[in-house]
């Protein structure tokens, strides 16, 4: 009979979700069948449902320097005990710097994921969505996120761009 997977923890997912955050951070290519197959789904969800390969995502990210996340409590929900899986809900403070233009952005990002142990022993994630980013309201802006920028500015009435155009 096979040893039943052990669950997933938090300190698992903290590791897990920071080495995804260095691997945005680096640049590095989207395509790169390691993080490829950390995914599920090849991608994420942004904010207004649209799904990101993880390329997209990666482009998005290389005009930044200067990432930062922190952390705040963790809703974790066990899915299923074997395999692993788990619902993770939080909302993570962001900050970027354009390097273009050196300004500084800042927002909340909420996030649901659900995260599964693989045969492996690894964690991927099943599903990574974003619902929603607010952006600061003390400069912050949206960044070149296409529809899911304007869905999220256009949500938000307090948005910076939104009161520039009240």
């Amino acid at each position: 009979m096979p040893t039943p997977n052990p669950p997933i923890t938090r300190d698992e997912i903290r590791g897990f979700v920071e080495s995804f955050w260095s691997f945005v951070a680096s640049g590095a290519d989207g395509h790169d069948a390691a993080w490829r197959r950390r995914f599920a789904t090849g991608g994420l969800v942004a904010p207004d449902g649209s799904f990101l390969d993880l390329e997209a995502h990666q482009a998005l990210h290389r005009p930044l320097t200067d990432e930062r996340h922190a952390w705040r409590e963790l809703a974790v929900t066990t899915l299923a005990p074997d395999p692993p899986r788990v619902l993770v809900e939080t909302t993570v403070p962001w900050e970027a710097t354009v390097i273009e233009s050196g300004e500084r952005i800042a927002a909340e990002v909420d996030q649901r994921w659900i995260i599964e142990r693989r045969p492996d022993g690894d964690l991927r994630f099943n599903l990574w969505w974003s619902p929603a980013i607010r952006y600061a309201t003390d400069g912050g802006r949206p960044i070149g996120l296409g529809s899911a920028s304007d869905a999220a500015t256009d949500a938000d009435p307090s948005h910076p761009e939104r009161a520039a155009e009240a």
